[in-house]
């Protein structure tokens, strides 16, 4: 089973401010989305959160 996002992860998604709701064809294939989030998680997140977002990544994005 997928883990939830951590706090700094559904911060990172906010800030983006591209997908919102449930879009999962955004979450999964929207670029602009995917840069903003990995520049965020890269500078403001820990490596856990990294790993959370990418295992979530690979879960939803089959």
């Amino acid at each position: 089973m997928a883990q939830q996002p951590t706090p700094c992860l559904s911060n990172c998604i906010a800030k983006a401010d591209i997908c919102h709701g449930i879009d999962i064809p955004c979450f999964c294939k929207n670029d602009e989305f995917h840069r903003k989030v990995k520049s965020c998680l890269d500078t403001e997140c820990n490596q856990h959160d990294r790993d959370i977002a990418l295992q979530l990544q690979t879960a939803v994005c089959k």
